[in-house]
């Protein structure tokens, strides 16, 4: 029984030893740590900016016995526009996370660390909605007003336009561009509320812990 008692008082002076130790160096959260999340709000492609997320699984230091971000911290991240070759017929929404804000008010740089979808892909997607009848209609209209222009470009020898006079060829002029820009409508993506997402850690990072995993035996 003494020996029982003896060896519980070790475990327990071990126990409070690594967690002074902890809060004065900090626990290390190790590189490709994945931190799942879901959104907290609905994002639209369209309209880029900040965007608020939830934790929804405890996050560990590299010896699995620090909780470092418990679930409920708060995710603030941003919305991007992802620009590239493909874009006319993208499906994702780009976004970056700027911090984690656990429940004790600590604030965690999460700046460098990356954004993916649950299978590791950069972005996320949900519904994509790609403005077909808005590109049919841009692509009807910027044919029938460029044949209308062509058919003006030309006169007699007093210079005059075959259809019609100055006022109509400058009429002409403007709404072309606002009909080629049809052409150019790119998707609109919609995350909506609850949709699931990964932070990748692609630093260690130390960070002072929020509880022991021994807490609950003390």
């Amino acid at each position: 029984m003494k020996h029982l008692v003896k060896t519980l008082s070790v475990a327990l002076l071990i126990t409070f030893s690594m967690g002074s130790m902890a809060n004065d160096r900090g626990a290390i959260l190790g590189p490709t740590t994945i931190i799942k999340a879901v959104l907290g709000q609905e994002v639209v492609s369209d309209y880029p900016g900040p965007f608020k997320g939830l934790i929804t699984h405890d996050v560990y230091d590299t010896t699995r016995e620090y909780v470092l971000i418990p679930k409920g911290s708060v995710v603030h991240g941003k919305v991007l526009v992802i620009g590239n070759v493909n874009e006319i017929i993208n499906a994702r929404v780009g976004y970056t996370i700027n911090s984690v804000i656990r429940p004790d008010g600590t604030v965690i740089d999460m700046s460098k660390d990356a954004a993916v979808d649950h299978k590791g892909v950069s972005g996320i997607k949900d519904k994509v909605d790609r403005h077909f009848w808005a590109q049919f209609s841009g692509v009807i209209a910027y044919a029938l007003i460029g044949a209308e222009a062509t058919g003006t470009s030309s006169g007699g020898l007093d210079g005059s336009y075959d259809y019609g006079d100055e006022a109509r060829r400058n009429t002409l002029d403007q709404f072309q561009p606002i009909a080629a820009k049809y052409l150019n409508v790119v998707p609109t993506i919609t995350i909506r509320s609850g949709m699931p997402f990964n932070i990748f850690v692609e630093f260690p990072k130390k960070i002072e812990p929020y509880e022991s995993i021994y807490d609950d035996f003390l």
